[in-house]
């Protein structure tokens, strides 16, 4: 450099990016018609795909963490986008595959046994057995047998 050059400044550092400004500028031109694109065009895309993968490594960290791990893998990646309510709808899990992530955590309700706490709450109250504590007990099973049965000769034909 001689005298009164100044020193490049890239287009990133320009913008305050980590992103390449300027090969997103190139990719955009190949991929259009038009060849005409702005640089502020670029410089907005590189923002936005920071900030995205700036959230995404966010989360998948945490959930690392969580899992007491240091590393982040694709299994924690997927962990994070579909415990993530905006990444979820920019990235739903019926369209993008993440190689080696799995599957999500999900198990239907109706799979799922659930005891209405108030209900056993107010059981426990009044003194009553809930009725896994009646099936554990022997002397509740009974059989019915032909004597017991609903008396069908009233009358009541079909």
């Amino acid at each position: 450099m001689g005298f009164g050059e100044k020193k490049r400044v890239m287009l990133h550092d320009r913008a305050g990016l980590q992103f390449p400004v300027g090969r997103i500028k190139r990719k955009m031109t190949y991929m259009t018609y038009n060849q005409k694109i702005s640089i502020t065009s670029a410089v907005f895309l590189a923002a936005v795909l920071e900030y995205l993968i700036a959230e995404l490594l966010e989360l998948s960290g945490n959930a690392a963490q969580e899992h007491g791990r240091k590393r982040i893998t694709p299994r924690f990646l997927l962990l994070a986008i579909s415990n993530d309510d905006e990444l979820m709808r920019l990235l739903p899990n019926n369209k993008v595959i993440i190689a080696q992530g799995g599957v999500t955590p999900k198990i239907h309700p109706v799979l799922l046994f659930t005891r209405a706490a108030a209900g056993f709450e107010a059981l426990k109250a009044r003194g009553r057995k809930s009725t896994s504590e009646k099936l554990k007990r022997e002397d509740t099973v009974s059989v019915v047998t032909e004597d017991e049965g609903p008396d069908l000769s009233s009358g009541s034909e079909m």
